[in-house]
């Protein structure tokens, strides 16, 4: 059985002119999870462990280059994120996760189609539905609320 811990949100407010403030403040953070794994006999996953700086276009391209550190492991800002199959990016405009979205459907609606006169139309639906349509409806709360451009994807 595996184990997974949400990581936390650290909210700086600031100019990013004090990444140094930010980085010594997360390497705080990170070293008091880690003392809390130890001491519970937990185990955090170093090569899994990923940042993702959410904020306006502007100000997101200077934490680029962002890093921090855990127990002697690095940790790059990555562009986008994939956390339970929800892909976000810096922006959260969830055109990542759309485009990806769209194409699972399109692999999984042209293996259908190959297959497609080795069932009944009530079947291909029932297939279609479980195969297609779960992919769609998983996570459409969240993206449904991004710009109408990325949603056209989905068409």
């Amino acid at each position: 059985m595996g184990w997974w811990l949400c990581l936390w949100t650290i909210k700086f407010i600031g100019s990013v002119n004090q990444l140094d403030d930010l980085r010594m403040k997360v390497n705080e953070d990170m070293n008091s999870i880690c003392n809390y794994f130890k001491d519970n006999l937990l185990v955090l996953n170093n090569d899994k462990t990923k940042m993702i700086a959410l904020s306006s276009g502007r100000k997101v391209s200077q934490l680029y280059s962002f890093t921090f550190d855990i127990e002697g492991h690095t940790v790059a800002t990555s562009k986008p994120l994939k956390c339970l199959g929800l892909i976000l990016d810096r922006s959260l405009t969830w055109k990542d996760h759309i485009e990806n979205t769209a194409k699972i459907c399109f692999m999984r609606i042209r293996t259908l189609y190959a297959i497609r006169e080795s069932f009944t139309a009530s079947q291909l639906q029932t297939l279609c539905q479980s195969f297609i349509m779960s992919i769609i409806n998983y996570m459409l709360t969240v993206v449904g609320s991004t710009n109408v451009k990325y949603l056209c994807l989905y068409n």
